[in-house]
């Protein structure tokens, strides 16, 4: 049975001679699965108060991630990601 474990990456980048800045991702595995169930990421400017995000990916019956976060992602009839945006369903035009 598989068990759900949990990554951390950490990047801390700053211009030469800039205060530096820290963002931290935890990423949490699904239970039942190898995918990725989503991360939280918390972002530390110089000069300011920790900012935290929490993001959580959708997969469909095939496996394709179909939202991460707030957009979601749409599919082509290759396979390949043909759009991503704010809403469920593409518009037609």
């Amino acid at each position: 049975m598989p068990t759900a474990t949990a990554a951390k990456a950490t990047t801390a980048a700053a211009p030469q001679g800039a205060p530096p800045r820290c963002r931290e991702r935890d990423y949490q595995l699904a239970s039942t699965s190898n995918r990725l169930g989503g991360y939280t990421q918390t972002f530390t400017p110089a000069a300011g108060s920790a900012q935290t995000t929490n993001v959580s990916y959708n997969y469909d019956a095939t496996g394709s991630i179909t939202r991460k976060g707030d957009s979601y992602l749409h599919y082509g009839v290759d396979g390949r990601i043909a759009k991503a945006g704010p809403r469920a369903f593409p518009k037609c035009y």
